[in-house]
């Protein structure tokens, strides 16, 4: 009976002393400094990457390696603007990779053959992007 007894008290103190559940994890949420500031980071670095990138040849059309990188990174782009304005931390998981994202199509334009300063210009731009985004993730 005494067993009984101690397994039912147990159980009232452990129900009666739970926390409140709050989010963990990247649900959690960022402050609106580091929204913004990660906001403000997609448009200085997609800005200046677009700025600099020569147009694209109209009798050449893109490799399938260009168009996988297209989809990926406006997911990343949708998912960041999703959750940055939401001001949730996977906002700035997603920021991470469009940064990502950026950096290996810098560096696909390279081994495919393109030249030019502007793939230095871009492969920065996503540099950038994905240390400003991992510097705020880890702050938050």
């Amino acid at each position: 009976m005494t067993d009984t007894r101690e397994q039912v008290d147990e159980h009232v103190v452990l129900s009666v002393n739970d926390p409140v559940q709050r989010p963990t994890g990247l649900d959690e949420s960022i402050s609106p400094t580091a929204a913004i500031a990660a906001a403000a980071a997609w448009i200085v670095f997609v800005s200046l990457s677009f700025a600099v990138q020569p147009p694209p040849d109209p009798a050449a059309p893109p490799s399938a390696m260009a168009e996988v990188l297209s989809l990926l990174f406006t997911g990343s782009m949708l998912g960041a603007i999703a959750g940055l304005g939401a001001r949730h931390r996977w906002g700035l998981l997603a920021s991470i990779g469009g940064g990502l994202v950026m950096i290996v199509a810098s560096i696909s334009c390279y081994v495919g053959g393109h030249t030019g300063a502007w793939i230095a210009v871009q492969l920065a731009a996503g540099v950038g992007l994905t240390v400003t985004s991992l510097g705020l993730l880890r702050g938050s």
